[in-house]
C-alpha cells in the first residue's frame, strides 16, 4: 500500500514515522528543505500557551503529547545517536486575568497549575530582569530542541527507508 505526506514539516515527518512503523510506504512531499520552516524555527514547547482557551480535545491531544514525548525522544536518541535534548522545564505564564479560567482548566482536566508570587517567579526564573508579582506556574511542561528533533526525525526516516530498499 503506498501513502503520501504532502509536507515535510515536523508533523509530516512523524505522521511518516508512525506510517512507516505500521507497514506503508511514505513519501515526504515538500517544496524546500525538510524542516526548515515553522518546524525549525518553533520553540518546541509542548504545549499549548494558554492550554485553557481551546477545546477538551486540544487538551486531551496536549495531555498525550507530553506523557509521550520523554519515550519519543528516548527512543529517537537510540535508534539515531540525536539527542533531541527532552527537558521537563515547566512553563511560566504571565498573564494576571488568566489565573481564573487557568485554575478552573487544569481542576477539570487533573493538570497541575499554580499561582506563584514575585519571590517564587524569581526561583523558578532568576534570570528575569524585574519577577512578575503573578503568575501562572505549569511545571509538567517539557520542550523540546526543534532542530534536533527534526534532524533526528529526519535520519530514522532515511535509515528505515534504505532499509526497506535494502531487503528488496
Amino acid at each position: 500500500m503506498f501513502w503520501r505526506s504532502v509536507g515535510g514539516g515536523l508533523m509530516g515527518m512523524l505522521s511518516a514515522r508512525f506510517l512507516r512503523e505500521a507497514g506503508f510506504s511514505v513519501a515526504l512531499l515538500e517544496r524546500g528543505e525538510l524542516c526548515r520552516e515553522a518546524s525549525w524555527a518553533g520553540g518546541g514547547i509542548i504545549s499549548p500557551l494558554f492550554p485553557w482557551r481551546y477545546l477538551d480535545s486540544v487538551t486531551r491531544l496536549a495531555s498525550w503529547s507530553q506523557s509521550a514525548y520523554p519515550g519519543f525522544v528516548s527512543a529517537l536518541y537510540r535508534q539515531t545517536g540525536v539527542d533531541p535534548e527532552y527537558l521537563n522545564s515547566g512553563m511560566l505564564v504571565i498573564a494576571p486575568t488568566e489565573t481564573e479560567p487557568a485554575t478552573a482548566w487544569a481542576a477539570q482536566h487533573q493538570r497541575q497549575v499554580q499561582i506563584v508570587d514575585r519571590k517564587r517567579f524569581a526561583e523558578l526564573e532568576p534570570e528575569a530582569a524585574e519577577p512578575a508579582a503573578q503568575a501562572i506556574w505549569m511545571p509538567d511542561v517539557g520542550q523540546v530542541r526543534n532542530p534536533r528533533l527534526v534532524r533526528a526525525l529526519r535520519i530514522r526516516l532515511w535509515r528505515s527507508s534504505y532499509a526497506d530498499e535494502s531487503m528488496k
